[in-house]
């Protein structure tokens, strides 16, 4: 009985470091595995293996015993917060025959920069490095810091080695480096990383984490299709779940399209993006009809198929420019909560197909109205269509945190110009700079009988009055949570008239701020133009309360707005109330009406 015990306990060393896993939740490197090698150059930070090592011009490694050398596959998560360059790279070994990863050694290793920017496969033999795959110069660089990369490598029995990375660091988007068959060292004895510095510009700049060193893991899962982006009337990008095969995915004959279009003239898969893939047709697309796009035989990397007779939906918008007042301002935060972000809502208030493609969101400086600012919308093609609603800022994940989102898809995330608090300027123009609309706001015109507007949005009471009319704003209800990003205003006026010159909507209200008749709406239309106002407002015993306009000039039609609030600053009483309102036209002729209205709440 003991001999049996005796070889369990010799060999279950060889049976750990065969294959291992680590994510250094445990927050240490020392145990389950354990790690060796320039010690104090390492720490784990935040579930991280990370860099620690503060001298310049520096070489560091770190490495865990591992026989895995074929049949295997190794998968890591790596980020680099800075530039790679020929002084500050990362090794990866996969394969070594020594604990010490720098000293001369037989085995493999990924290279991750370079001046090349590359991700590439090397042997070592002794002292002596060949790269034997070549990687595609700038993917260890997708940006000047925080670059994540999830790296995986393959190598078979048959020693074909497959080397792959995901610069996204999700792991769903896989490139292939490139393969080779390679079996010059065949065993392994350690598996580890090495750090190339420079200057204090690279000090602890590096992690790593999630690391999988295994069996080949088999691919069984078929792709799917995640999105369909019409690019014109002729052109659709087709974007899978995964890496797709090129053979299968170039073939036209996998692709067909209803509505008399039939298959592609010309399927290319993204050079860089391998789960992407470009249909050119011969046949256009008709504007505004649905098109059914049947798929089959398309494959991923592994040979795994997507589901026969695939379906995707598209539709294709001829879109028109842009024209003034076509996409309004709909609503703007510009005194965020702690921790949240600005906001403007643009809403289409047109019947056009409008594509956002390079418009931009400007402000202008308040002493000379000069353009301050200015920021794309998008670079990219972007359908804004008929009474959709589009809430740009710099981050959309903290305003869906804070806020009610009713339609989490009406969100862009652009570099949005800070908004001053008291009073700014903002534009929405076209890709040549002419403006669509234009708001000069000030917080006056918030409900003046809010505690506070910290995170308390202007909302426009309706789309086709007057932007710059400050009674066609007014503060997000409290109901509503102080904002309706992305939504139908909680203060939206939904009044279109009866024929009368002068009528009051709604006749009873109640200025609360729950988002329920909080103002009251005095409309006028008029036939002929050139006619001013005078409006006031009187309490049922004939007391003067409020006045709302003094000679004011008149468009053909409009609104003026009564929130409630008298000229003293302070809420009206519940009861009956009486607008007067004198209105002379250019003949000299004076109009006067008498419209009622009653003001309720809890008693």
């Amino acid at each position: 009985m003991k001999k049996p015990l005796l070889f369990l306990f010799f060999i279950a060393p060889l049976l750990v470091s065969a294959q291992f896993t680590d994510n250094f939740s445990d927050g240490n490197f020392t145990s389950n595995p354990a790690w060796s090698g320039d010690n104090a150059k390492w720490q784990v930070a935040g579930g991280q293996l990370q860099s620690n090592s503060n001298t310049a011009s520096d070489v560091f490694y770190l490495s865990t015993p591992s026989s895995l050398a074929s049949d295997a596959q190794w998968e890591l998560f790596i980020k680099l917060d800075f530039s790679t360059s020929s002084n500050n790279y990362v090794d990866v070994y996969l394969v070594s025959d020594s604990a010490n990863l720098k000293g001369p050694l037989n085995g493999y290793f990924v290279r991750i920069g370079t001046t090349q920017d590359e991700i590439s496969l090397y042997r070592k033999d002794g002292l002596t490095l060949t790269k034997i795959i070549d990687g595609v110069d700038g993917r260890s660089q997708t940006t000047s810091s925080n670059n994540m990369i999830k790296l995986k490598v393959k190598r078979s029995i048959a020693n074909n080695w497959l080397l792959e990375d995901d610069v996204t660091g999700t792991g769903n988007n896989y490139f292939q480096e490139g393969t080779v068959n390679d079996g010059v060292h065949n065993t392994s004895a350690f598996f580890g990383f090495v750090i190339t510095q420079s200057t204090a510009s690279f000090f602890n700049r590096h992690y790593f984490d999630d690391i999988y060193a295994g069996p080949i893991i088999l691919d069984t899962i078929s792709p799917v299709v995640s999105s369909a982006n019409v690019l014109s009337d002729s052109l659709v990008d087709i974007k899978f779940s995964e890496g797709v095969d090129q053979l299968t995915t170039e073939t036209v004959a996998n692709y067909s399209v209803a509505n008399g279009i039939g298959n592609p003239i010309l399927a290319t898969r993204d050079a860089t993006d391998i789960s992407l893939v470009h249909l050119v047709f011969a046949s256009p697309f008709i504007s505004g009809v649905a098109n059914t796009m049947t798929m089959n035989a398309i494959a991923d990397l592994s040979g795994n198929a997507v589901a026969a007779n695939t379906i995707v939906h598209f539709v294709f918008y001829q879109p028109v420019p842009a024209a003034p007042m076509d996409v309004v301002i709909n609503e703007i935060l510009f005194n965020a909560r702690t921790g949240g972000v600005e906001f403007v809502e643009i809403y289409n208030a047109s019947q056009k197909v409008i594509d956002l493609k390079n418009m931009k969101i400007s402000k202008e400086s308040l002493p000379d109205h000069s353009v301050s600012t200015s920021a794309v919308i998008t670079t990219s093609t972007h359908i804004f269509l008929p009474g959709e609603y589009l809430v740009l800022s710099d981050d959309f994940s903290k305003i869906k945190s804070q806020y009610n989102t009713e339609n989490p898809n009406a969100f862009l995330n652009m570099n949005l110009p800070d908004l001053l608090t008291d009073e700014d300027i903002v534009l929405v123009a076209d890709a040549n700079s002419n403006t669509i609309d234009q708001l000069h706001y000030f917080s006056s015109w918030h409900f003046p009988l809010l505690n506070s507007v910290d995170g308390v949005s202007l909302e426009r009471l309706n789309f086709y009055r007057s932007t710059q009319d400050s009674s066609n704003w007014h503060s997000a209800a409290e109901t509503a949570g102080f904002a309706t990003p992305g939504y139908k205003n909680s203060e939206y006026d939904h009044s279109n008239g009866n024929g009368d010159e002068i009528f009051v909507d709604p006749e009873i209200f109640s200025p609360d701020n729950d988002g329920y008749h909080d103002v009251v709406n005095i409309h006028y239309h008029f036939s002929n133009p050139g006619n001013t106002a005078t409006v006031v407002v009187y309490d049922s015993r004939g007391r003067l309360i409020r006045n709302l306009a003094n000679n004011e000039l008149l468009g053909n039609d409009g609104a003026f707005v009564w929130d409630g609030v008298t000229n003293e600053k302070e809420k009206a009483r519940i009861g009956m109330y009486v607008f007067y309102i004198q209105v002379f036209d250019l003949n000299g002729d004076t109009k006067k009406f008498k419209k009622t209205c009653v003001l309720g709440g809890r008693l």
